[in-house]
């Protein structure tokens, strides 16, 4: 099946969490895919749970932690777009991001002051939820059933089961690529 939309997601999928290193198969899959002209193509999104800002924040308010170990959402915002963009060599792409985060006892971060309304602070937003998925279908104007969501991680699978879009996993996606 030819999708309209793929949703890679970042750390894991297309390049190493704490290297950046591109992963097998990665840069040629856009080598190739920068081949194929605009109208031939299918639109790309990167949804990516970034927890770390939300647990620096949540060490921060609590008074607690090493919070410096852990990026603030500035500095997302400045680096990861950038980061993105020489990933997929100018390729198009629309980024989504979450910062909420959720500890192994379940309770999430508090939502700092003024962010209550921003989605990427949302819990609906932090895959295995769908809402990242579904923005950028919605943004895309591509159904669910034209869509396929590339990832690592049982949470990026449930994010895409959710979304009632299509799922698989980053190492079969990339190995025909990976030579």
């Amino acid at each position: 099946m030819e999708y309209k939309l793929i949703i890679f997601d970042a750390d894991g999928t297309l390049a190493e969490r704490d290297t950046g290193e591109l992963l097998p198969g990665v840069r040629a899959y856009f080598r190739e895919f920068a081949r194929l002209g605009p109208e031939a193509r299918p639109l790309i999104a990167i949804a990516t749970n970034q927890g770390g800002v939300g647990m620096r924040h949540q060490m921060e308010s609590g008074g607690w932690g090493e919070p410096a170990k852990h990026p603030t959402q500035e500095q997302i915002e400045k680096d990861y777009p950038q980061r993105m963009r020489n990933l997929l060599e100018e390729i198009p792409h629309r980024l989504y991001i979450a910062y909420a985060f959720q500890d192994r006892r379940g309770r999430w971060s508090p939502v700092p002051p003024g962010q209550e309304e921003n989605p990427r602070w949302g819990r609906e937003w932090r895959k295995p939820s769908p809402g990242m998925l579904l923005q950028a279908m919605a943004d895309a104007e591509v159904p669910p059933a034209e869509t396929l969501m590339v990832g690592d991680r049982e949470d990026d699978r449930l994010a895409a089961q959710r979304a009632g879009c299509h799922f698989r996993w980053a190492a079969d996606f990339f190995a025909p690529y990976a030579g």
